[in-house]
């Protein structure tokens, strides 16, 4: 079912050593059917603490071999949801796993799955551990009262590249959000979680998927604006200037037709978010709207919304992907505002 591995049938003799997964006390954690190797790097694994944040089906643990005495792997845990059958859930998690690998061969960006141990509801795979989030890592750098911003800088342009480069050989990660990127103790940036990635074909809209993963680039950075230090905001907003170019009146000139049409006030709120953070200072907008009648208010709202689907509806290829861009900021602003 995985194609490129090798496939080790298990049996009672078998499990002291390779289809069973020991915790550090020497107790059985976890009996496999089966084992399929990429590349057999060790007979005998040893479970330390859960790491990271468990989902409602899945963990992570930091694992070492028994042989080599090195803690340089992780192990993940997905387990069976009761709505699914066995069938769907082994393609499910054999997809992704077949999804990592082929990433990695092809561009180098995540690490590779090495082995796979599978029972009729668990399936647990073998990679490289990673250090830190690009998030976290992004969010610690920022409230730092001098921040490395060269650093910052140069890893934002390695994911957006990322990015580009898997859309690039036809692959949509599909959830390319800061967390999903990771750094090694050396610091070199990985992407991880292929769980949703999946090939584009000719007859997908690749600009769409574009967009959408650049939502989570968006929702993330957003995130982390509202977190940080305030003195140290105008990183982020350099960032997206740099890569994205985000000029909201002049792309709005350009791009929307009834532009003209707007009122004065709908005017100077759209040169007001130009001219501050495109993340926004949500506390003046607020203070704004609130001088303004509910019904004026709405009124705003929705021809501000109404100027999100023309810029949609202009931004129809795949390289007018910036604009599309801003559309999904605007949108995110209407929504905190509303």
């Amino acid at each position: 079912m995985i194609t490129d591995f090798e496939i080790s049938e298990c049996n009672i003799k078998d499990l002291i050593k390779s289809c069973s997964i020991k915790t550090k006390d020497n107790k059985v954690y976890f009996a496999a059917d089966r084992v399929y190797n990429k590349q057999k790097i060790c007979d005998e694994w040893i479970i330390y603490d859960a790491i990271g944040e468990p989902s409602g089906v899945g963990k992570i643990f930091e694992t070492q071999c028994a042989a080599k005495g090195n803690t340089k792997y992780i192990m993940k845990l997905i387990r069976k949801d009761d709505t699914m059958s066995e069938k769907d859930f082994h393609k499910e998690v054999f997809s992704e796993i077949e999804m990592q690998n082929y990433v990695y061969d092809k561009t180098g960006f995540t690490t590779p799955i090495y082995q796979v141990f599978t029972s009729k509801d668990k399936i647990m795979f073998v990679t490289d551990r990673l250090d830190i989030t690009l998030y976290r890592f992004l969010f610690n750098e920022l409230i730092k009262e001098q921040p490395n911003i060269e650093k910052i800088q140069k890893l934002f342009h390695e994911c957006i590249y990322m990015i580009h480069t898997l859309y690039e050989n036809n692959i949509a990660h599909n959830d390319a959000h800061l967390n999903n990127f990771m750094l090694d103790e050396h610091g070199k940036l990985y992407m991880i979680d292929f769980g949703k990635t999946s090939k584009i074909d000719k007859k997908d809209n690749k600009n769409e998927l574009l967009i959408h993963e650049y939502e989570f680039i968006a929702i993330s950075l957003y995130k982390l604006y509202n977190g940080i230090d305030p003195r140290n905001r105008y990183i982020i907003n350099d960032l997206l200037l740099e890569e994205f170019d985000l000029s909201l009146v002049d792309l709005l000139d350009d791009l929307v037709e009834n532009y003209d049409e707007l009122t004065i006030d709908e005017k100077q709120f759209l040169r007001f978010m130009n001219k501050t953070d495109p993340l926004t200072n949500l506390e003046i907008i607020e203070s704004m709207n609130e001088t303004k009648s509910k019904k004026a208010n709405k009124l705003t709202i929705n021809r501000l919304d109404k100027l999100v689907t023309e810029l949609r509806k202009k931004s129809s290829t795949f390289y007018h992907a910036k604009q599309f861009f801003i559309a999904e900021y605007i949108a995110m602003l209407l929504q905190k505002i509303i």
